[in-house]
């Protein structure tokens, strides 16, 4: 009985992608104490990873390359928060949409959630979401070119920003930043990838601004984005009233992301 549970559990969470603790309980009708015994003994099996409230499937990097390790735990920082982030994002895709994700620790996990589609074209500079489309031959993934800048794990320079104006536009972005405030808008740290982020918010139908609450009331490098240039915001909690009245001037919706 509990070896049939544990193949299941680990089944459900490999198809979902991120879980929680109470999702699992629901779905398999037993106590918090026995799921948190099931998800020890899966994590000691290296079946899944845990994470703070919940649990989430390793099947997308298990076989990743070095480079895709060292980024995870170099930005492992409120990884259930950003976890939760992506899962909210990929429930505005369907089918037949042209999107692009960008690099960022909040919008390469939008691949976790991406299984159950078939029509998908993927856009991308980063090269973790590229190494996570190996898991996907059902969609179409496509890489802009550029000069690799290691730090980011991300594409960069004048061929990437011109193979962006081949395409008419985008139907949907999945934005990051590494920052937020109300005076200085979106911004980056990164010079390389500013001019890109820029590109992409200009070729965009739809833009999502996926960032997670910490990143509020800080200013970085350059601004790529007033937040009115966004159609969502997609954040982990509540921001100030401020944001909350900024956004609804500006008819910019505000989703809060939730386990």
């Amino acid at each position: 009985m509990k070896k049939e549970r544990l193949l299941e559990l680990e089944k459900f969470i490999d198809q979902n992608g991120l879980v929680t603790i109470d999702e699992l309980c629901d779905q398999f009708q037993v106590s918090l104490s026995t799921i948190r015994r099931d998800l020890d003994a899966l994590a000691a099996e290296k079946s899944i990873q845990k994470v703070y409230g919940g649990a989430r499937s390793i099947k997308n990097t298990e076989e990743g390359s070095f480079l895709l390790k060292s980024y995870e735990e170099r930005h492992s920082a409120h990884a259930l928060e950003k976890q939760i982030i992506a899962k909210q994002a990929a429930s505005f895709i369907e089918e037949n949409d042209i999107i692009f994700i960008d690099t960022g620790s909040s919008t390469v996990p939008i691949m976790d959630f991406l299984r159950p589609f078939h029509h998908i074209t993927v856009i991308t500079n980063s090269i973790l979401v590229l190494l996570r489309g190996l898991e996907y031959p059902n969609l179409t993934v496509v890489g802009l070119p550029g000069l690799v800048k290691s730090k980011t794990a991300s594409l960069v320079g004048a061929s990437c920003l011109e193979a962006i104006e081949a395409y008419n536009s985008v139907l949907k972005s999945f934005m990051a930043c590494s920052a937020i405030d109300l005076t200085h808008g979106a911004s980056n740290s990164s010079l390389d990838e500013f001019e890109i982020k820029k590109k992409i918010i200009a070729y965009s139908r739809m833009k999502y601004l996926l960032v997670d609450s910490s990143k509020f009331d800080h200013v970085a490098l350059k601004t790529f984005a007033e937040i009115r240039d966004f159609d969502g915001i997609i954040t982990d909690s509540v921001p100030r009233q401020d944001y909350v009245q900024y956004c609804d001037e500006n008819q910019v919706r505000l989703y809060i992301a939730s386990v």
